[in-house]
């Protein structure tokens, strides 16, 4: 179980990192990330604010993964890391499944650059973050 803590907990902070290069103006990879539509108009332009707020809620879920290890026990009553990663499960799970339209295994729209990554990389990727989170919330102590 520990491997898996420390495999989702540095997914975690690894992508944490990424949104926050974004947020700092890094374009890197920025542009493969965001969904479109099949004329090239992206669904959404996340803003520096909104990447900020989920870098830091990567960290977060970070901080909840690692906290199944017992580290934050003097702190935290570990039932709310063990419950977060129920909810963690369950909001990676439903990524990987998709908004039917532009995210996810159920979409749609499969034509643009952003669409042939989520197929390729970024929903199985979500699917095994939360399954892994998953397994992490039924059998971590």
């Amino acid at each position: 179980m520990t491997l898996l803590i420390i495999i989702n907990t540095l997914f975690f902070l690894a992508i944490s990192l990424l949104h926050f290069y974004w947020a700092a103006g890094g374009t890197y990879g920025n542009l493969a990330v965001l969904p479109s539509k099949t004329d090239g108009q992206f669904v959404f332009k996340p803003g520096i604010f909104s990447t900020i707020i989920v870098a830091v809620g990567l960290l977060f879920f970070a901080a909840i993964t690692l906290g199944n290890l017992s580290i934050f026990d003097q702190w935290i009553d570990r039932k709310y890391s063990h419950n977060g990663m129920w909810v963690i499960a369950a909001i990676f799970i439903a990524r990987a499944i998709g908004d039917f339209n532009f995210v996810g295994f159920g979409k749609r729209i499969r034509g643009t650059p952003f669409a042939r990554n989520d197929t390729r990389i970024y929903s199985p990727i979500s699917l095994s973050v939360g399954v892994i989170s998953l397994l992490i919330a039924l059998f971590a102590d």
